[in-house]
């Protein structure tokens, strides 16, 4: 068994200073943030785009005889704050983008937690099934915002038309192609969907269809 270390918990230290200190401690594996709640004190994304500074990441590691056990970016992809979901978003895409670069095999990330609307500013999270509104909004959360989005976010951040295909409203119809792919790529982005289903085109807030088995 090998014991690892979070380092955002070591945030205030740079990260050579963070190995030494682990080290001296029999430690050899560390848990390394990107961004979003962890931050980036000791990993920065922007190594993606500048190959100099990841060959000297690596090699610090490499030099004190550490591995990485998995990079974190755990925020919420889902908060009904667009620009806030965006950010989120995209720091998961560049986390695992990074991953593969340095053959990290776990992204530790948030399913996140939605509003109880198109209209909310807040997360709301539904931990009780009554009173049975509840359950509506849990439908809702689940069927139009948290399944497409991770359909989306595991091919690149896009559904294929028949992905959308598989949900349908409470009248039981499907997805409108025409309203809803609205660059006519034949892709289906986050953006695309959440802008479809908050003009109440899957049925109006609070309700919800159920995906298709």
């Amino acid at each position: 068994m090998r014991v690892g270390v979070f380092t955002p918990l070591l945030s205030q230290l740079p990260l050579p200073e963070v190995l030494k200190k682990l080290k001296a401690h029999g430690i050899s594996t560390v848990e390394l943030g990107t961004g979003n709640y962890p931050g980036d004190a000791h990993c920065k994304l922007s190594m993606l785009e500048d190959s100099t500074t990841l060959s000297t990441f690596k090699k610090t590691l490499a030099d004190q005889g550490f591995s990485i056990s998995a990079l974190s970016c755990h925020g919420n992809p889902l908060h009904p704050d667009r620009d806030r979901a965006k950010r989120d978003q995209e720091t998961s895409r560049k986390t695992i983008l990074l991953a593969e670069k340095l053959g990290v095999p776990v992204v530790v990330d948030f399913s996140g937690c939605p509003g109880d609307s198109p209209a909310a500013q807040r997360p709301n999270w539904v931990t009780c099934p009554w009173p049975p509104e509840y359950l509506e909004t849990l439908k809702w959360q689940w069927d139009e915002v948290v399944a497409p989005y991770w359909t989306q976010h595991a091919k690149g951040g896009y559904m294929t038309k028949a992905d959308a295909m598989t949900f349908k409203g409470p009248d039981g119809t499907n997805p409108d192609m025409q309203k809803l792919d609205t660059d006519n790529d034949g892709r289906i982005s986050e953006q695309e969907w959440r802008k479809y289903t908050d003009a109440g085109s899957m049925g109006k807030s609070g309700t919800s269809g159920s995906t298709t088995k």
